[in-house]
């Protein structure tokens, strides 16, 4: 469901003030930024007041104590943490004392054999060395048993963090934490990396140098995005500060990074990190050693740089693979245990997942099935370790803590918690963590509607709006991307390109029959809708070969027979039967139902795939409206079943389950391959993609998947992917070094389908008849 928010009346004294589109005075107004002053701040930096340092407590006491560490030449220790918010804010620490001339060592600690937080055996390593001081970056906030021992063996303890307060804090001499501010104050939302860039004002200004601060920024850009930090206030202002200093970076790690992810720096966005150079240093403290990004953020050796992006660059890739394999895993256990989603809580385990990513794949799962995740290593001594991630309007944390007498150790916040529990504890941990979401669970928090900041005709698309609507970047949490809206579109031509044909060039029309070219990325794993329908977008401007172009991305659609863009509309008279429970269905079961029907009434039975239905079937391209369709099999996703829907528009469903498709690699492949080889036979290697997905009872982005094995093993080539047919010829059983790769996205594909099927199976009538009504 779509809903686009009415227009707000013209402010004449904003619009002046802000000058150039009055589309930036209406979006400016919709986020709360209703007077000049306030607008003029949120757009330039230049007009933006930033918070004293001081303001954070404890920050003046921290940066005296340090600054008299710095003259005195007593040794230092940054405590930091492994992902990128806590990497920056490590290397943005140790820069500063380097650049003051401190006597300063540091330490991450591992994520797989030491976790979080600051541990007691390291930490007396560090005092073994003479350290007079521990400063801790991105944590440190609920470490008390270390903070106290430090403290009993003479160290100043200076903490520095962001993370949600405990009860009470630690007994350090400062706890800088903008957690201990109030909700609405501009420091609130800063990051760890955040934090230690006010410390290091403080510090620079008690050095007469604060020039030097300058020189930080493009490491606060950095952390404040891969923390996915909310953007307003000083936030905001220092990424918009950090992105302009991080464009012409000096840092020759950087510069080898961004040319490891061919990202060019003079165009660089909030976007380039959040996709590009984040999941890079993010994927260094998930499989490798964190304290070598300090290394690589501040060497001034050239080669030695590209040496580490190039060991990032490969830990990427070893993270990725990481991910869709145990995704696909997950998806396997949902597809074999279909009640795991009876829970209000999807809980799952496995002895042989990577600890280090689980935790982005839990949170994969809950935007999937709208729900909290938790994911678990059980180990070999009985205990499982993992991660859990929430959905909107659920504390998860919160939940956790209520079901602690099943727990060994939980800490987070209300999004994200880590957690380890006995593994014989799993059942009744699964039960009890459910009830406690369910007593909790804000409904109302749930963000069910794609939110349309503008509906607009595509004569008024312009690279100059789409320069206008850039004004209000960097876009990210508590500042979303512009979306914009075309009612009532429809197709005039698309074509696949990429090296597999897996994304769209769609080239629409509005009702004024101005048309629109769109690129819909991985969009060819979609059926385009019939007819006519609303397309969501963004619009960005980019450059090709020093050219200015306009960007036009496909976000969403939606069927236009909607009266409202707000609101659905019931499906008057529509009759859903379940059959479901009925897996032998029998010949004469649905012989009495078409003698049942009145003779002007149309019987469709829909089955994609191998099937025995004992009547005629029709795949899902050939549906053609009719009053009455039979869903033979579990459809092999919820596209799938919307566009049968679409095309039927059926006053009755039946939905079945006859017979069950075995979404594995094995048979896939042995299906695909006979298919094939009678294409190959019979029509001269020309496939029609769209039908060979249909025959195999899979969506289009596993057909071609699965072609795209069967070349890469050799076992076929591909003379030719074209935009709804492919063409073929026999392989020359040369194996690419691409094959366990494209392998492994088809098994993740496949399971994915096979999740979606068991989730099929359980819907109630009410979730099927909410499909039809979209």
């Amino acid at each position: 469901m779509w809903s686009i928010p009415e227009p707000r009346s013209n402010d004449p004294a904003l619009s002046a003030a802000i000058g150039g589109h009055p589309l930036v005075a209406e979006l400016l107004m919709r986020r709360g930024l209703t007077t000049p002053a306030a607008a003029l701040a949120f757009l330039d930096p230049d007009r933006y007041t930033p918070a004293p340092p001081s303001a954070l407590p404890d920050l003046d006491r921290a940066a005296g104590r340090l600054y008299t560490a710095i003259v005195s030449g007593e040794k230092i220790a940054v405590w930091g943490d492994f992902d990128a918010d806590g990497q920056t804010s490590t290397t943005l620490l140790v820069s500063l004392l380097r650049d003051l001339k401190a006597d300063v060592t540091f330490y991450i600690p591992q994520r797989l054999t030491e976790s979080h937080g600051i541990k007691i055996e390291p930490l007396d390593r560090l005092i073994d060395q003479r350290v007079r001081v521990l400063l801790t970056c991105d944590t440190g906030i609920a470490e008390f048993e270390a903070i106290a021992h430090a403290k009993a063996r003479g160290l100043t303890v200076l903490v520095t963090d962001h993370h949600d307060l405990p009860d009470e804090l630690p007994q350090a001499d400062a706890v800088i934490n903008p957690r201990r501010l109030p909700a609405d104050h501009p420091l609130h939302s800063l990051p760890g990396v955040g934090v230690a860039f006010k410390l290091a004002q403080q510090v620079l200004h008690l050095a007469g140098s604060d020039e030097l601060a300058e020189d930080y920024l493009d490491l606060v850009a950095l952390g404040i995005v891969a923390d996915v930090a909310h953007l307003s206030a000083d936030t905001r202002y220092l990424l918009q500060r950090g992105l302009d200093r991080l464009r012409r970076t000096q840092r020759l790690g950087l510069q080898a990074l961004m040319s490891s992810a061919k990202i060019d720096a003079r165009n660089l966005s909030a976007e380039h990190i959040g996709f590009g150079l984040g999941p890079r240093l993010n994927a260094l403290g998930r499989l490798g050693d964190a304290n070598l990004a300090v290394e690589l953020l501040t060497t001034n050796n050239l080669t030695r740089a590209r040496i580490i992006a190039a060991q990032l660059e490969g830990l990427n890739n070893q993270r990725k693979l990481l991910m869709d394999q145990i995704y696909a895993a997950a998806q396997e256990q949902i597809a074999k245990d279909s009640a795991l989603l009876d829970y209000a809580v999807l809980v799952l385990s496995n002895p042989h997942w990577h600890s280090g990513v689980i935790g982005p794949v839990a949170n994969r799962l809950a935007e999937q099935y709208q729900r909290p995740v938790v994911l678990l290593v059980t180990g070999d001594h009985g205990l499982a370790r993992g991660s859990a991630r929430s959905v909107a309007g659920v504390n998860i944390t919160a939940a956790l803590r209520q079901c602690s007498e099943y727990l060994t150790s939980v800490g987070g916040h209300p999004g994200a918690a880590g957690l380890s529990l006995p593994v014989d504890n799993l059942s009744i941990f699964r039960s009890a963590v459910s009830k406690a979401v369910e007593k909790t669970w804000d409904k109302t928090a749930i963000q069910s509607e794609r939110v349309v900041d503008v509906e607009l005709p595509f004569d008024q698309i312009t690279l100059d709006l789409a320069r206008q609507i850039e004004r209000l970047a960097p876009f990210g949490e508590g500042n979303p991307a512009v979306t914009l809206a075309t009612r009532s579109v429809s197709v005039e031509h698309d074509r696949t390109f990429g090296r597999k044909g897996e994304h769209r060039e769609v080239t629409l029309a509005d009702e004024s029959g101005h048309t629109q070219k769109i690129i819909w990325w991985r969009g060819a794993e979609t059926d385009l809708p019939a007819g006519r329908f609303d397309v969501a977008y963004s619009i960005k401007s980019t450059s090709f070969q020093g050219i200015p172009e306009l960007s036009v991305e496909w976000i969403d659609f939606q069927i236009a027979a909607a009266p409202a863009i707000e609101a659905m509309a019931p499906v008057v008279g529509l009759e859903v039967i379940d059959w479901r429970d009925h897996r032998n269905l029998a010949k004469v079961t649905l012989e009495e139902l078409r003698e049942r029907l009145k003779p002007s009434q149309g019987l469709t039975i829909w089955a994609d795939g191998p099937h025995n239905a004992p009547l005629p079937i029709v795949r899902r391209y050939d549906l053609t409206e009719t009053e009455t369709l039979v869903v033979w099999s579990a459809p092999c996703g919820w596209r799938e079943l919307i566009y049968a829907l679409e095309r039927v528009k059926p006053k009755t469903i039946y939905l079945c389950d006859a017979d069950a498709l075995e979404d594995r690699l094995e048979p896939f492949i042995k299906r695909l391959g006979g298919l094939l080889k009678h294409d190959l036979n019979q029509r001269g290697g020309r496939i029609d993609i769209a039908r060979l997905a249909a025959a195999l009872g899979q969506r289009l982005i596993t057909a071609r998947k699965g072609i795209e094995w069967l070349e890469d093993s050799g076992q076929i080539r591909v003379s030719e992917w074209g935009e709804d047919e492919i063409v073929i010829a026999h392989g020359d059983g040369y194996t690419s070094d691409e094959a366990d790769q494209v392998k492994s996205d088809l098994h993740l594909l496949l399971a994915e389908t096979a999740a979606w099927r068991a989730y099929y199976r359980r819907m109630s009538i009410e979730q099927i008849r909410s499909i039809a009504r979209t």
